[in-house]
């Protein structure tokens, strides 16, 4: 059976697109054929083939897809319109000024680049550059936009943003930088030094059918206070925001990729990143059934999380079935969320959607969550999604964190360790069933000592047929603490302790009536040790284990004294000075050539595809940028373009 079709069509001289991607298919890709070729007045056709999903149905096209639908209106735009005298910073102020001020309205050329020099360019409290829905370059020492101030490539109900580049040492924007559209359009920002973002940069939709844009900024430190947005409408993406510091990133605003289905927020950073109690990153899905996007914030430094990430799905019905969570990656060299304020949250909408995939690491050193991570599903016949921590140090675990289900089932969460876990006291931790669905699964590892001073659940429903779930706890020494519970209740459920020097339970395991067991496995000459205060039901199965090997081999059971609390990991104060030695690294080979980069810079430019797209429309020969014939046939194909596009994104 042939899979259904979606044809997107952008026609040279009358650009025209349609989109209409329902929300019944999950895997897309684009099939262009090789050879095809646009002349005069001839439309450029992308088929993308969609791939029914089972269970529950969301839209999810490949990013490569969307990312080249969103550039080529751009581009064609450019290549479209009216030729017209540039504009030049000496239209806007004296040669010799400094800063050279705009303080009134200004109607910007298409293409246009703005360069001050050496000088700052400002745009005042009643200043506005705009070039509708075309392309403008802005460049300087410093580019100011001030409170009032704005800097416009707006584009229409019909018609995509337009693109606004800003290049200077340092970059501040406390106006607005609009560039919605139908769809949104791109903004890039890019400093040696440091942007901040006390306004508004937007590249949102302006129609209910339109996907968000893509706004990057890149610089040695970057702040954000104000917000970022590129918001898609509700039958439609969000768009990309990349956000890439040398050394420092601060958010205490909102970066914003919400749409239909979710967009994608990647921030990340050489040193540290900060996110505060008030700064939030978002791609939650806003359509019926709508997916949540993706989110990742990753530092090379520390990462000190107070806010909130949220990569939500959205209620669906019966027919659409619900929206699932989206992903989300936090990580820095350490960790720390030591407020019980911060959240993450990757949920599944109703009636049957997913929860999402949350990844908490700390990759040198300690990891501490105090928050609440939610992945729970919350349709009836929904199920939980996924969570993980994963510290290369102490690990300190308290907070809620729910990866429950409905029918379907609960989810899983694993928690790692490379020196000793706690979960502290009231920490709850679960992947619990409900009404038919069978428990989740919970596993712990350390290195070290594992302490449950908390709770763990993975209860089956309370529906007939319904299984418990699993726990499982391995360290050095397992210790559940007088305050620590362990539950895995419904049929079949387990729990399992695993200390290879020493398990003691002090607390409560619970696991099903019928056919549940509580195991504890140990090495020889290390038995088990249970307290006066203990509560197991049923009662413990001890199992001497000969693939368990002692941590510490000796002939006597080492003694189970120890004092209750750990003491918890210090709460980091980020440094805006980090220190970042890379590892060296072994030499590669020679990269193949980059498709697009036309004078070999390892850079493909705006102005790299718009040559592109003239030698597969004929009016330039491909001598004009040989990087655009890789396979050196004497064409430019459609894949090769997207291929270019692709590498102006992404990077050769």
């Amino acid at each position: 059976m042939d899979k259904p079709t979606v044809l997107i069509r952008i026609t040279v001289g009358a650009p025209t697109r349609d989109e209409a991607i329902p929300p019944s298919f999950a895997a897309a890709h684009i099939a262009a054929p090789a050879r095809a070729r646009s002349r005069g007045s001839k439309p450029v056709d992308f088929a993308v083939h969609c791939t029914s999903a089972a269970g529950s149905l969301r839209r999810n096209v490949t990013e490569a897809a969307l990312r080249t639908i969103r550039l080529f209106p751009a581009l064609l735009a450019l290549l479209t319109a009216s030729p017209a005298a540039a504009t030049t910073a000496n239209d806007l102020c004296a040669a010799d000024a400094d800063p050279c001020l705009v303080n009134s309205s200004r109607a910007v050329t298409n293409g246009s680049i703005i360069d001050v020099g050496a000088r700052t360019l400002r745009i005042g409290n009643n200043g506005t550059l705009a070039v509708g829905s075309g392309a403008m370059t802005l460049r300087g020492a410093a580019v100011r936009v001030d409170p009032g101030g704005r800097v416009t490539a707006r584009g229409t109900a019909d018609s995509g943003g337009g693109r606004v580049t800003i290049e200077a040492g340092s970059i501040d924007v406390n106006g607005l930088v609009d560039l919605n559209g139908a769809p949104g359009g791109i903004g890039t920002l890019t400093a040696t030094g440091a942007v901040v973002i006390g306004g508004t940069v937007q590249a949102r939709f302006i129609s209910t059918e339109d996907t968000g844009g893509i706004i990057d900024v890149t610089a040695d430190a970057v702040t954000i206070s104000g917000s970022l947005d590129v918001q898609g409408g509700f039958f439609d993406f969000g768009g990309d925001i990349t956000i890439t510091a040398g050394s420092a990133l601060t958010v205490s605003g909102t970066v914003l990729a919400n749409g239909g289905d979710g967009g994608t927020a990647d921030l990340t950073s050489g040193g540290f990143i900060e996110i505060t109690s008030g700064g939030a990153v978002r791609a939650n899905a806003t359509g019926t059934a709508g997916a949540g996007g993706d989110v990742s914030v990753a530092a090379a430094g520390a990462l000190r999380f107070d806010g909130e990430a949220s990569a939500s799905g959205r209620n669906g019905s019966a027919e659409d079935g619900g929206g699932d969570g989206g992903q989300i990656a936090l990580s820095g060299a350490t960790l720390s969320a030591p407020r019980n304020a911060a959240r993450v949250t990757a949920t599944a909408g109703s009636p049957d959607g997913t929860g999402g995939d949350i990844e908490i690491t700390a990759e040198q050193g300690g990891l501490e969550f105090q928050g609440r991570i939610d992945a729970f599903a919350t349709g009836g016949d929904g199920s939980g999604g996924s969570v993980s921590f994963d510290g290369a140090a102490d690990v300190l675990i308290g907070g809620t964190h729910d990866a429950s289900g409905g029918t379907s089932g609960g989810g899983d969460v694993d928690i790692s360790s490379g020196a000793q876990l706690t979960i502290a006291s009231g920490a709850t931790i679960t992947t619990a069933g409900s009404s038919t669905g069978d428990g989740g699964d919970i596993d712990a590892e350390a290195v070290g000592e594992l302490a449950v001073q908390g709770s763990l659940i993975s209860d089956a429903g309370n529906g007939s047929g319904a299984v418990g779930g699993s726990i499982g706890l391995t360290a050095c020494t397992v210790r559940i603490g007088r305050t620590g519970r362990l539950s895995s209740q419904g049929a079949q459920g387990v729990n399992t302790l695993v200390g290879r020097d020493l398990t003691f339970v002090d607390g409560t395991l619970r696991a099903g009536p019928t056919g549940g067991v509580n195991q504890i496995r140990f090495a020889a000459n290390h038995a088990p040790q249970i307290g006066g205060t203990a509560s197991i039901v049923p009662a413990a199965s001890l199992v001497v284990d000969a693939s368990v090997i002692p941590c510490s081999p000796d002939d006597a059971t080492p003694t189970a004294t120890r004092t209750e609390t750990p003491t918890p990991l210090p709460s980091e104060t980020p440094t805006h000075t980090p220190t970042f030695t890379a590892p060296p690294m072994s030499p590669s080979p020679t990269p193949p050539a980059c498709v697009g980069d036309c004078n070999g810079d390892g850079e493909v430019t705006v102005n790299d595809l718009i040559v592109g797209v003239n030698i597969a429309l004929g009016s330039q020969p491909v001598s004009a940028c040989q990087a655009f014939d890789p396979d050196g046939d004497g064409m430019v194909g459609i894949g090769e373009l997207i291929q270019g596009v692709n590498n102006a994104l992404d990077g050769c």
